[in-house]
């Protein structure tokens, strides 16, 4: 594919067909690659007013899947392979991370107390998944995969 050409085309279209076009290549694209490429632009999307009812169903909904194995996903591990991450595990890191992210916000909010129910569900979450539990499936894995501000988290869970 010439990407010149392509991108003279581009270049020529509408913004909403555009945006339809980054809409396709963002649901093709697998946990890394969307990170990789909007990632930067996502950041600087600043946090909305967060609905705590609604981020701890979620919230809950994430434990359910996680605790049901929804994102664990083990393959045969060997001596070629032993570095590669299951998309499963990079989605359930991504969703983590967006529901710290949220908690952190309904704290800054002031709802504490919703706050303190979302980060309880999830520290557990990381705390069983550190102690081994069948949830995300990696040869090396941990909390610093968590691609957020930890420190951030962690003061806003403490607040």
């Amino acid at each position: 594919m010439d990407e010149e050409k392509l991108f003279k085309f581009l270049r020529k279209q509408k913004k909403m067909d555009l945006l339809e076009f980054l809409q396709s290549s963002f649901n093709y694209m697998n946990t890394e690659q969307r990170r990789s490429v909007f990632g930067k632009y996502y950041n600087q999307i600043e946090p909305g007013k967060i609905n705590g009812k609604k981020l701890l169903q979620e919230t809950q909904k994430f434990e359910q899947d996680s605790s049901a194995g929804e994102f664990y996903a083990p393959f045969e591990i060997n001596s070629k392979n032993f570095s590669e991450i299951p998309e499963e595990t990079e989605m359930w890191f991504e969703e983590l991370n967006e529901l710290l992210s949220s908690s952190t916000q309904l704290s800054k909010q002031g709802d504490h107390a919703i706050a303190i129910e979302c980060f309880s569900i999830l520290y557990d979450l990381i705390s069983g998944m550190d102690s081994g539990e069948e949830i995300v499936f990696a040869d090396e894995y941990g909390s610093w995969m968590i691609p957020g501000d930890e420190k951030e988290y962690i003061r806003a869970y403490i607040a």
